[in-house]
């Protein structure tokens, strides 16, 4: 076999990772490592951003009761940030 796994998933994971580093050079080739250096640290403050935004809205549906997120959900302020 070409794999260091044994069974469907743990191969599919396998050949998922090997794949992702392929690509991984593709894309540094074509755009050079400082470029792709760029975009991943902007990749990477985007996904901060987005996980702090939802942190922050999950902690204040914690500490909302029922009534007040049904009328937050219904008026979509909540989502719209009002």
């Amino acid at each position: 076999t070409h794999t260091l796994m044994k069974g469907l998933d743990k191969v599919d994971t396998e050949f998922s990772l090997i794949f992702l580093a392929y690509n991984f050079k593709r894309v540094m080739s074509i755009m050079g490592k400082k470029k792709m250096k760029k975009a991943l640290k902007s990749l990477i403050i985007s996904i901060l951003a987005m996980t702090t935004v939802i942190k922050h809205q999950t902690m204040t549906l914690l500490t909302l009761n029922k009534r007040e997120i049904n009328y937050h959900l219904l008026n979509k302020s909540f989502v719209n940030g009002g």
